[in-house]
């Protein structure tokens, strides 16, 4: 980890608490949730963990992953495709008739397997799709 940039961002978060920022509607500003989701990006693509992250930076887990999955223009989950395989290239078996099924690739290697139609669609729903 750049220890030196996680200083920094630190010491930035410090100075924005010292004057009430950070807590209720006195949100973070703007410009030091960016920088800090950019560090965080980059770390993770380094293979720095995310407890080093949080330790290094004085910020909970919830709250990184909050800041790196909403913000102006940017969700979690920003590109999806549905793609229909032939039955007979699905790993579970499938035979014709079956119902398909889908599996949604998030950030950060999330990937959720065996989805059917609604529950695709209940999970779009809870996310704010």
């Amino acid at each position: 980890m750049e220890e030196s940039k996680a200083r920094a961002l630190r010491l930035r978060l410090a100075q924005e608490r010292a004057t009430g920022r950070g807590r209720g509607r006195r949100a973070f500003s703007d410009g030091l949730r960016r920088d800090v989701v950019e560090f965080f990006r980059a770390e993770r693509a380094r293979g720095t963990s995310p407890d080093r992250l949080v330790e290094g930076l004085g910020l909970s887990r919830p709250t990184l992953y909050q800041w790196c999955s909403t913000g102006k223009g940017q969700t979690a989950f920003c590109q999806m495709a549905i793609v229909r395989k032939a039955p007979s290239d699905c790993e579970n078996g499938a035979r014709e008739g079956e119902p398909t099924r889908a599996v949604v690739i998030g950030p950060y290697g999330l990937a959720i397997h065996g989805l059917g139609v609604n529950e695709l669609a209940e999970l779009f729903w809870r996310l704010g799709c």
